[in-house]
């Protein structure tokens, strides 16, 4: 369809109509979903995701190790609008780097699981806000909900001294 109603190949050049295909894509109904809906089909997306770390995990490490989920929303990637983008990263109590980890991604959302291969737990240690949201969050930690001030004094104890637990 994409060919026959958008391409063309005028003086030479072969091209397809973007405005015309984006102005027919907005001209229909489109569907309306609720915010819950939304961070329930990320939320999956997610633990897909956490899960494919682990599995990769189980098969470098012998003992427990860590994953890293970094999440960002970004105004524009790729071509996308408002997009969320998210990486794990794998890595035993020798591999912790938290120092670049915070200079290389200092507005993504950063949750530190530990995993333990010989009962096959996800344990959630912190999940923290971008770098300038935690120096928020320690200057004024009356206004913020106990649990995420203390998940904030974790993270940023182990981004110090580079300990993860």
């Amino acid at each position: 369809m994409i060919e026959k109603d958008y391409s063309y190949n005028r003086f030479g050049s072969k091209g397809v109509r973007v405005g015309q295909a984006v102005h027919d894509i907005i001209s229909k109904n489109q569907p309306s979903y609720t915010a819950e809906e939304i961070l329930e089909e990320m939320g999956k997306g997610i633990i897909a995701y956490i899960q494919e770390a682990a599995d990769k995990g189980y098969k470098e490490y012998i003992g427990r190790f860590f994953i890293l989920h970094l999440f960002k929303k970004e105004l524009s990637a790729m071509g996308v609008e408002n997009a969320m983008l998210q990486k794990c990263t794998c890595f035993n109590d020798r591999e912790w780097k938290p120092k670049e980890v915070m200079e290389m991604h200092p507005n993504s959302a950063k949750s530190l699981y530990e995993v333990n291969p010989k009962n096959g737990t996800i344990l959630l240690k912190w999940t923290v806000p971008g770098w300038e949201d935690c120096k928020s969050i320690l200057k004024n930690p009356r206004h913020y909900d106990s649990d995420l001030v203390g998940w904030v004094k974790d993270a940023t104890r182990s981004f110090e001294v580079g300990k993860t637990g």
